[in-house]
């Protein structure tokens, strides 16, 4: 092996800087950001483009006029519930309950990355 040859090896074998490392990342994660939802995960993603903070009785009416409006099979509350659980699970969203006249309910709250996935 030559020297020339020898130093380019040394080259190519040179740990990359933790900034590239993470840039790297970083521009992946992006490209993958929102793979791993379903087409109901990414419609009620959308929701929370007016409002980053909403309730299950609002999510169950826009996400089924638009269904009712197109003659699609509607979503029950207890279904919405599952996608959005799945939903805080992934990080998109998170979850925070409250006391409203007595009663306890929901907010469902969007996160960073549902904000990335929405830009």
């Amino acid at each position: 092996m030559s020297h020339k040859e020898e130093k380019n090896k040394d080259v190519d074998t040179q740990p990359i800087s933790l900034e590239e490392a993470l840039q790297s990342k970083l521009s992946q994660e992006k490209r993958l950001l929102g793979q791993d939802l379903d087409s109901d995960e990414r419609t009620i993603i959308g929701f929370f483009e007016q409002k980053n903070r909403l309730i299950l009785d609002r999510i169950y009416i826009i996400f089924n006029q638009t269904r009712k409006n197109l003659n699609m099979e509607l979503k029950t509350k207890s279904d919405l519930r599952e996608k959005l659980v799945s939903l805080a699970e992934k990080e998109y969203i998170r979850i925070e309950g409250f006391v409203y006249d007595g009663e306890e309910r929901e907010a469902f709250i969007l996160m960073e990355k549902g904000e990335e996935l929405i830009k």
